[in-house]
């Protein structure tokens, strides 16, 4: 399952990327390196108490990775993301019961 989300760069700037659905990826996001890098660029990777680096979505921290070198150049949206979004499967299809404009 892909899906097409931009990723917020600034108040008024966006950067759209493709992501794979994977509910077998138990964090947020993993994020290929192009993406990482936009996002640090534009200052939304922050880093909680712990060290675990996250993104803001929606007013909430989403844990961010980077893709691991087996995946790259992918982006891939895990089960913490998806259960947040509401995804509901269908035969021939997919969608998300919240709104998705952008990461």
């Amino acid at each position: 399952m892909l899906v097409r989300i931009s990723l917020k760069i600034g108040d008024d700037r966006f950067v759209s990327h493709t992501f794979v659905c994977d509910t077998g990826v138990p964090i947020h996001i993993y994020l290929s390196e192009p993406a990482m890098s936009v996002l640090e660029a534009a200052g939304r990777i922050e880093t909680d108490e712990l060290g675990s680096l996250f993104i803001t979505v929606a007013g909430r921290k989403s844990a961010v990775r980077v893709t691991p070198q087996t995946h790259q150049p992918g982006n891939i949206l895990g089960m913490l993301m998806l259960e947040r979004f509401g995804l509901q499967m269908r035969e021939g299809g997919f969608d998300f019961t919240a709104s998705v404009s952008y990461l």
